[in-house]
């Protein structure tokens, strides 16, 4: 139920931005699976079932105040590179479909940003 272009386009910026936090190399991991979500917690409302796309890096990480800052229209940490619109994007890719994004960060240690989408499950 979500716009293969828009997927993509949103996979690849975290993808980017998880290449652009190891200016000297490392690793970008990217996995996929089924959360189910049995009780509510601060981010997430409960019960639900999720399809979890996890971008995950070991790149330099966001101390707190950069974190809370990245869906901020025009935020970026790339200086004059960044245009500061390509969170925005894929918060509002994962807002389209009834989803949400979850970031964790520490520095030093690296970013795991989660595409969470609802599960549709056919009747069968």
């Amino acid at each position: 139920m979500i716009d293969s272009a828009l997927f993509d386009s949103a996979v690849l910026n975290l993808v980017m931005n998880a290449r652009d936090a190891m200016p000297s190399g490392g690793e970008i991991r990217v996995t996929t699976e089924r959360l189910v979500q049995t009780a509510p917690t601060p981010d997430l409302p409960g019960p639900e079932t999720y399809a979890c796309v996890r971008v995950k890096d070991d790149g330099c990480g966001m101390a707190p105040e950069v974190l809370r800052k990245v869906f901020d229209p025009f935020f970026t940490t790339k200086g004059e590179k960044g245009t500061g619109i390509g969170m925005l994007q894929v918060q509002a890719l994962a807002q389209m479909v009834g989803g949400r994004i979850r970031i964790k960060s520490e520095r030093g240690i690296g970013t795991t940003v989660d595409l969470l989408f609802p599960s549709i499950q056919a009747d069968l």
